[in-house]
């Protein structure tokens, strides 16, 4: 008996890829966020911002949100710019980050992976110059993910 072979990768008879997938979910919560070296500096915390670097892999979604109150609310970071609205020298900053991602069996393993957050505080006020992230920025880059 000769049996007719079909449904391999990019065959007109291969199965849909949905059939082949799973989803993978993930969250990754940081700890409250020490802003007294900020406020040594800087004295006023008035603006922040928030960047992150990923790989942000085919099928993958990472949705980032930050809390002042110490993980009771979050929010989005607003615009393209994403700015975190409401920061002053009382918050109790947190980070969480919600990864999705689906993995498909028949490609190669491709996951998403965050290599950084990174917080920025300026006491400056957001309209006042922080395309150029003046001497008066700090930083803090949230490592281990």
């Amino acid at each position: 008996m000769d049996w007719v072979i079909s449904g391999v990768w990019g065959d007109g008879n291969m199965p849909p890829i949905e059939l082949l997938e799973s989803e993978l979910f993930g969250t990754r919560v940081s700890p409250i966020i020490d802003i007294s070296p900020a406020i040594e500096k800087l004295g006023v915390i008035r603006s922040g911002g928030i960047s992150w670097r990923t790989n942000l892999a085919k099928y993958s979604k990472l949705d980032v949100a930050y809390s002042l109150d110490g993980g009771n609310t979050y929010h989005e970071p607003v615009g393209d710019k994403r700015l975190l609205l409401g920061v002053n020298n009382h918050m109790r900053l947190k980070i969480r980050l919600h990864l999705r991602s689906r993995f498909v069996d028949i490609l190669p393993a491709e996951r998403l992976e965050v290599y950084e957050v990174v917080i920025w505080l300026s006491d400056k006020p957001w309209d006042e110059s922080w395309n150029e992230r003046k001497e008066t920025t700090l930083k803090w880059n949230l490592r281990g993910i």
